[in-house]
């Protein structure tokens, strides 16, 4: 007799700005395939340039380590962005001047 223990699935839809999305997702997909190998869950991004939630889906416990590193990962693209950008305007401002 065999048994099997299923645990139940879980989806999160998660707001990830679209900013950031093509990094995540990273060069014909590697780092969110290896991403979605670490933390054991499937994980969906929405269209080009929307701003519908990311759905990440799996078991409960991989599923919200999942979203937190995921969030994390956001606020370090974005902020980075966010650098990039002041130092952008810094300099057209500094040039002009």
């Amino acid at each position: 007799m065999l048994l099997f223990w299923q645990e139940e699935q879980v989806s999160v839809e998660v707001p990830i700005d679209p900013r950031v999305h093509r990094r995540l997702i990273g060069t014909k997909g590697r780092a969110i395939r290896k991403f979605m190998d670490t933390y054991r869950v499937d994980i969906r991004f929405p269209s080009l340039n929307t701003s519908d939630p990311v759905v990440i889906s799996g078991l409960a416990d991989n599923v919200e380590e999942a979203k937190d590193q995921l969030l994390l990962l956001e606020e370090e693209y974005v902020s980075a962005q966010d650098i990039i950008y002041a130092k952008e305007v810094w300099w057209t401002n500094l040039t002009r001047a």
